[in-house]
């Protein structure tokens, strides 16, 4: 999203993925794009940021959300969003009242599958559709210091980058770029690319809000609360805590998916008080399990850098 800086390196491409798709006469591809110089882009150039991305997790995604725009599924607003103006969508299914424009993405069946949050409608961008429009992008956004309009989308992204082994469970997330009518205002015929991240939607029961936090394991809740602290997560309230039933997590089977990490990694300048909902939960007085601490003990914080840059 951001130009090429005074000195920076071309962005080059990768291929990662090529899938032919011959009973509907088309072939997809995945590439990597890496700042650097040819030699990043040779064989082993960025193996060793490879091989801390869960990259088929990635092309599966963006090769579901592809099919099902090719068989007709537009982006839509989700279940609960009824009412709302031409071209103001609202969040949906995941998240009641979110801010910014989000859109629930479906594969070949019709399935949802995916929520694409294009950047120049987050929160004060130009074209957000919520009544927060701003005037231009990369300005400090007036809903949370230290975080730049249109930067949370790459910072959704970050989320999934820094999960390692997806001990938080963030969905899987990657930049995309999508073209499609509906995500147009006004009515406007012409075509327009959008930027923005693209996440997996994860069917689920509710949101931590709405029950009880006894079901809630607390391994898995000391995982999101490092999650927090390591990118000091500026927005952890209980309704972005999605509950899936019979995922494996404590006494009632519930499992914690973390969602909306578009406020997370601010500006060093405005490392301010953050309130998280799990603080006041009885599993943040419980201890670390021996699995935890080594967690905890490997993490790397140059390399997370290396691999953000």
């Amino acid at each position: 999203l951001a130009p090429r800086g005074a000195g920076e390196a071309p962005l080059r491409a990768m291929l990662l993925r090529e899938a032919a798709v011959p009973e509907e006469g088309y072939a997809s591809h995945l590439h990597l794009l890496v700042r650097g110089d040819a030699a990043a882009c040779a064989p082993g150039g960025a193996a060793p940021l490879l091989g801390r991305f869960r990259w088929e997790e990635l092309a599966e995604l963006a090769m579901a959300v592809q099919s099902g725009l090719r068989h007709g599924h537009a982006p839509r607003q989700g279940p609960g969003g009824g009412g709302a103006a031409p071209g103001r969508l609202d969040y949906g299914e995941l998240v009641a009242g979110c801010c910014g424009g989000t859109y629930l993405m479906s594969d070949a069946g019709g399935r949802a599958c995916a929520v694409f949050k294009p950047a120049d409608e987050e929160p004060y961008a130009p074209l957000n559709p919520k009544g927060y429009a701003g005037s231009s992008m990369g300005e400090e956004s007036a809903m949370k210091p230290g975080i730049a309009v249109g930067g949370g989308a790459p910072r959704e992204c970050a989320a999934f980058l820094l999960d390692h082994e997806g001990r938080a469970g963030v969905p899987c997330t990657g930049m995309v770029r999508l073209t499609h009518s509906t995500l147009l205002r006004g009515g406007k015929a012409e075509v327009q690319l959008k930027a923005g991240s693209l996440q997996r939607f994860v069917p689920h029961e509710c949101t931590s809000e709405d029950v009880g936090t006894a079901l809630f394991d607390a391994d898995q809740v000391h995982a999101i609360g490092i999650f927090d602290m390591r990118t000091f997560n500026m927005d952890r309230n209980s309704d972005n805590l999605l509950v899936v039933r019979g995922g494996g997590g404590g006494g009632g089977g519930a499992r914690l998916v973390p969602i909306d990490h578009g406020y997370i990694l601010p500006s060093y300048r405005h490392l301010e008080d953050v309130h998280c909902c799990w603080l006041y939960w009885p599993q943040a007085r419980a201890p670390y399990s021996a699995a935890t601490r080594a967690a905890i003990a490997a993490l790397d914080p140059l390399a997370d850098a290396a691999l953000l840059r």
